[in-house]
């Protein structure tokens, strides 16, 4: 199962919306992100939030919602994703994810690392995945000449090999900082691989 959460960020294009939406078994709208799928004549299976953004009048009586309070411990999205969690998805995608304030942006990131290889971000350009080692892995049907960035996350990511890119590596140790960013892709597929740490991705496509 493939479930998509639209969040309240910078909205992404309409024809990025309808795509991530016609290849969802399961839409959830966390909150404002409802507004965004409206737009677009999506209607959501479940809405969840506290609704701080958007009136619960406006849904239709055929979708589930589900209130939470303004005063409490988590984001929507991370309720969302939660709730996504229960339904044993093969991956859940966030959208409408970035931009607009850079701490809701870095907590959807971090929705991405505590769920490594589960939880994705999409937007118009780019897609955001983290992953957790031991790894061995391909990402497949890439566009030539875009870009990918690898950054350790918290601790180095040992191991490292990379191939199917201008800048390959072999069994490197990459440390928290900027050495990988800005790497081309120059495959339709790049083997990713390493021993130990996360690892977020950033794919251009």
């Amino acid at each position: 199962m493939k479930i998509l959460i639209s969040l309240a960020g910078l909205e992404v294009s309409s024809k990025t919306v309808k795509s991530l939406a016609d290849d969802s078994d399961f839409i959830i709208a966390a909150d404002g992100g409802y507004l965004p799928l409206e737009k677009n004549n999506i209607q959501p299976n479940l809405i969840i939030g506290d609704f701080d953004s958007v009136s619960i009048e406006n849904f239709s009586s055929s979708v589930e919602v589900i209130r939470h309070p303004r005063e409490k411990d988590k984001s929507d999205g991370e309720l969302a994703v939660e709730l996504a969690l229960m339904k044993n998805p093969r991956t859940i995608i966030l959208t409408n994810a970035l931009g607009l304030r850079p701490d809701q942006y870095l907590a959807n990131l971090i929705l991405t690392i505590n769920h490594p290889g589960l939880v994705e971000i999409v937007d118009d350009n780019w897609i955001i995945k983290a992953l957790t080692g031991p790894v061995d892995c391909y990402l497949q049907k890439l566009d030539s000449g875009k870009l990918i960035s690898i950054f350790a996350w918290g601790k180095e990511i040992t191991g490292l090999s990379l191939t199917g890119c201008k800048y390959s590596v072999n069994e490197i140790n990459l440390y928290p900082g900027t050495r990988g960013l800005s790497n081309v892709i120059e495959s339709s597929e790049i083997r990713i691989s390493f021993q130990s740490g996360t690892a977020l991705l950033f794919t251009e496509y």
